[in-house]
């Protein structure tokens, strides 16, 4: 058979293979024999996770109100523990169930990204609206009303462009079932004497 003469290898041609023995030049630095030292970092990493894991705990319990605590649910509550435990944090919370289940059905119809469905945006259609209604009750003009609204819904999955009908629309559902909460009124007035 016939052999080319040995050519450097070119960009179609694999190279030369390495040559046997150690490589000349000086040792490198670092671990000569495969994964010495590695187990040192194995529990540098070990020890970060743990870490972690504490830390975290540590956040979500002091996070957490202490509803999981079987002593604390043998126990009974006093009558005024149990009326402040029922006190609503948020104010959308005061406005009635039916109200608020009106309101953002309303909005769903309107547009589905009005109201978000994840578990920690529920709330906030509502909570924009409950700021609409202290822009109401603070006798603001309609216009800045009406371009606050637009501004506070815009946004996420949903557009609501400044004027729009869709925004007047927003407004007037939000007088309708938020505002019009005797209860939200009254809480408004507790804030703002």
């Amino acid at each position: 058979m016939y052999e080319p003469p040995h050519q450097p290898p070119g960009p179609y041609q694999p190279p030369p293979p390495p040559p046997s023995g150690p490589m000349p030049g000086p040792p490198l630095p670092g671990p000569h024999h495969g994964r010495q030292g590695g187990n040192r970092r194995g529990w540098i990493i070990a020890g970060a996770c743990v870490l972690i894991l504490l830390v975290l705990g540590g956040i979500g319990s002091a996070l957490s109100n202490g509803d999981d605590d079987p002593a604390a649910a043998s126990t009974p509550q006093s009558s005024a523990t149990a009326r402040a435990s029922s006190t609503p944090r948020e104010a959308w919370e005061v406005i009635p169930t039916r109200r608020r289940a009106a309101f953002l059905s309303y909005l769903r119809r309107l547009d589905p990204g009005l109201t978000p469905t994840s578990a920690g945006a529920k709330a906030r259609p509502l909570r924009r609206a409950v700021d609409v209604c202290y822009d109401v009750y603070a006798g603001k003009p309609l216009p800045t009303v009406l371009a606050n609204t637009a501004r506070r819904f815009d946004g996420g999955q949903a557009s609501v462009p400044q004027g729009s009908a869709k925004a007047r629309r927003i407004l007037a559902a939000a007088k309708r079932w938020i505002c019009s909460s005797r209860e939200l009124r009254a809480h408004y007035n507790k804030l703002h004497p």
